[in-house]
């Protein structure tokens, strides 16, 4: 085969990188236009607007704040101002009544929201049931912490009154009195024991023979009077069913020296505890028992609080101090307490129980 000479050698070459060439740019031009392309076209366009709007926004921002610090305050009041928070064992009874009756009608708006059934209809269209659902639980979650808060707060109220103020507070909203005690059965599932349980264990003996006669001062639900098996006067401020007699523990209906046990089970609340130590010395018989079972911290010194009571005619006969978070006192009854003697009778009193501020 003959040699080809260099000019026909440099005409092919040139031919095939234009060859090459137009391919390239054909390839190309396919690239632009194929759908893939088009799409990371718009996201990079889309990437930069965002980016430039962000950066004019963050600018303004800058700017404004700038503006802000170096404005000086045109308002004559100083930056901080101390506020003086009231006590709340100087409020008087009237304006106790006037918060807890505020307070109430703007937690009851909350409960009826909370409490009313939510209709969730599916593709179906039939109700479901709403326990089941996420609403529901979120609910039931509200409801409590609006028990939880109303119990705290009206609790506090009634350790900073006397029972004359907590008396007109139940009879002007009696529904109060019963989302006090939901409360209430809220609080008590969270003991460790039931104070009443243990009240009822010790006097249960005593009860089977069916002359013992009990007298339950802030019975509330009345729940000592089904489980003793004798006659039981169960007093408090509202009736929660027919068992309940409707009284100021300061002053029952009871006859003098007619009872033979006297129980304050966490019903010690008040500015007149005195008051009620002095009810329970007049209905008590002779040598009559008298059972406290309070809260451990209500008391700042438990010594000075047994002395207090051994002068209103009382002799302590036991003290039992074993359980978690709860005292019980028995007393027994001595002598009565003369109207003479009432002058020479200090002030008695146990702690309020206040709660932390959530």
């Amino acid at each position: 085969m003959g040699k080809l000479k260099p000019s026909i050698l440099t005409g092919l070459f040139s031919h095939l990188s234009m060859n090459k060439k137009k391919e390239k740019s054909e390839y190309e031009d396919l690239r632009q236009i194929s759908p893939k392309s088009k799409v990371a076209q718009k996201r990079k366009s889309k990437k930069s607007a965002i980016s430039t709007l962000s950066s004019k926004l963050s600018i303004k921002a800058l700017k404004d704040k700038n503006e802000i610090l170096l404005t000086p305050s045109t308002s004559n009041t100083p930056a901080k101002t101390k506020v003086k928070k009231k006590s709340t064992l100087k409020l008087g009874v009237k304006q106790i009544l006037d918060n807890t009756k505020n307070m109430m009608t703007s937690t009851n708006k909350y409960s009826e929201i909370a409490e009313s059934p939510v209709q969730l209809s599916g593709p179906s269209g039939k109700r479901e049931k709403y326990k089941n659902s996420k609403a529901s639980s979120l609910r039931e979650r509200m409801m409590k912490r609006l028990k939880a808060a109303k119990f705290r707060y009206m609790n506090e109220q009634l350790y900073v009154m006397e029972s004359k103020g907590a008396e007109q507070m139940f009879s002007e909203d009696p529904k109060a009195f019963e989302t006090y005690h939901d409360g209430f059965r809220q609080q008590l599932a969270q003991w460790p024991v039931n104070p009443l349980d243990i009240v009822i264990k010790s006097l249960k003996k005593r009860a089977k023979s069916g002359n013992l006669v009990v007298a339950d001062f802030g019975c509330g639900e009345a729940q000592l009077a089904q489980q003793l098996p004798c006659t039981v006067h169960s007093l408090d401020l509202v009736a929660l069913n027919q068992r309940v007699t409707v009284c100021d523990m300061a002053h029952t209906p009871l006859a003098d020296s007619s009872v033979d046990v006297v129980v304050f089970c966490l019903s010690l609340m008040g500015t007149n505890i005195l008051d009620y130590i002095r009810e329970a010395n007049r209905v008590l018989k002779e040598n009559g028992v008298m059972k406290i079972a309070e809260i451990e911290s209500r008391f700042e010194d438990l010594n000075h609080f047994v002395r207090g009571v051994e002068r209103m005619g009382f002799e302590a006969t036991s003290q039992d101090l074993s359980h978690n978070l709860f005292y019980f006192l028995d007393f027994k009854k001595k002598s009565n307490v003369s109207k003479k003697k009432k002058r020479m009778i200090p002030e008695l009193s146990l702690k309020p129980c206040l709660y932390k501020k959530r």
